[in-house]
């Protein structure tokens, strides 16, 4: 009988290779997952890719200065200081909107009526055709917004894009290895443009949202509007939490290193500087007399203290109003205080020296650019005005 000779060593070496090759692979992988720490780059997601102080403080910068000054303000100028401030200084007539269409630029700031003279009622002239406020009333939709013509959602979007992201930066900052004082001033931050994105809002909107949530608004949350008092009250809840949590630092080193990565590089020149904690408390005050003085009537016409405005939303200022500003504004700012500024630079700069300010976008020709000096600025000064 012929011997067969069954090797099964051979096999058993084949399979056994294999199966080291296979771990050895495995092991590399992961090895080199940990180190790179690979993520989905199409799925960002904030709570993931923010672990530490230098992450938190880049996110608190730009959740401001982009989601706040710089987002969705593209089609004239490039920022917050130009397109939403545009329609504010079309409103006051110190700026005119040019001859074109240019997504109601032209008719947004033109009055019902205006007087010429302030002390000859016979100069008023009538607008025969208003068309202010039912341009806004037409185009305050989705589809008008998409196309440019909604001027109420520029400024809207911002700042509410801004108070997202400082929600963001509070709900993550106790996550963070940080001294309690680098956290606190951190937390101050958010705050702060928290209380001045809801002051501006509250300034501007008759009516607004509280969101506190720092994802997707539910709907029951959208539909709670509020008036535009409890606007105001919010931006000063947040305004004096920013002040006393300034207040509990007694690291100023700690404070130091926080504040200077969350002002942009450009900005930190002259009074640019990063604030001080006492200074940055002192601006806090100005902006707590700024949130009374501008969401309170007190017309004065004609040297006339007691004269009223009919139909009017919000209330006169009375004498404890006015010694509120007063006690705000004598721990306000001071003369050589740093305060918040900005600054344009060359590159990676959230706004532009020619198109990211009206100032900057009226610099140019009249013959080019859509914004135009209005001759109200200078009818407005009188001889030896100081401003001159």
């Amino acid at each position: 009988m012929k011997k067969i000779n069954l090797n099964t060593n051979k096999p058993r070496r084949k399979y056994h290779f294999y199966f080291l090759s296979a771990i050895m692979l495995l092991l590399i992988f992961s090895s080199c997952k940990k180190q790179l720490d690979v993520k989905n780059p199409n799925s960002p997601t904030f709570e993931v890719n923010v672990k530490d102080e230098g992450g938190l403080t880049s996110y608190a910068k730009g959740g401001v200065y982009w989601n706040g000054f710089n987002y969705g303000d593209v089609w004239l100028g490039d920022s917050y200081f130009s397109l939403p401030q545009g329609y504010h200084e079309l409103m006051g007539d110190l700026v005119g909107g040019g001859q074109g269409s240019n997504n109601q630029m032209t008719t947004m700031g033109v009055p019902e009526k205006f007087q010429a003279d302030p002390n000859d009622p016979t100069t008023v002239f009538v607008n025969p055709a208003p068309q202010a406020k039912g341009i806004i009333r037409t185009f305050n939709n989705p589809a008008s917004t998409a196309q440019g013509n909604n001027a109420l959602y520029y400024e809207w979007t911002n700042m509410y894009a801004m108070i997202k992201a400082c929600n963001l930066t509070l709900n993550l900052v106790d996550g963070i290895p940080l001294t309690v004082d680098k956290a606190n001033t951190v937390k101050a931050w958010a705050y702060w443009w928290k209380g001045y994105a809801y002051a501006e809002l509250g300034t501007v909107y008759y009516a607004g949202l509280i969101v506190e949530q720092s994802n997707s608004v539910a709907n029951e949350v959208v539909n709670k509007f509020v008036k535009q008092s409890d606007i105001i009250a919010e931006s000063n809840k947040n305004l004096n939490l920013a002040l006393n949590t300034l207040k509990a630092i007694s690291n100023q080193g700690d404070y130091d290193a926080i504040i200077k990565q969350l002002i942009p590089g450009q900005n930190q020149a002259g009074l640019g500087k990063p604030p001080s904690s006492v200074q940055w408390i002192r601006t806090i005050n100005t902006m707590l007399a700024r949130n009374i003085l501008l969401n309170h009537l007190s017309p004065f016409v004609n040297g006339n203290p007691s004269a009223t405005i009919n139909k009017s939303t919000i209330t006169p200022m009375s004498a404890t109003d006015w010694q509120s500003v007063i006690t705000f504004c004598n721990s306000g700012i001071q003369q050589g205080d740093y305060v918040f500024a900005g600054r344009t630079s060359s590159t990676n700069s959230f706004f532009s020296a020619d198109g990211g300010s009206v100032p900057g976008i009226i610099s140019a020709s009249n013959q080019t650019t859509t914004l135009k000096l209005g001759e109200r600025l200078v009818q407005q000064f009188k001889a030896g005005d100081k401003r001159l």
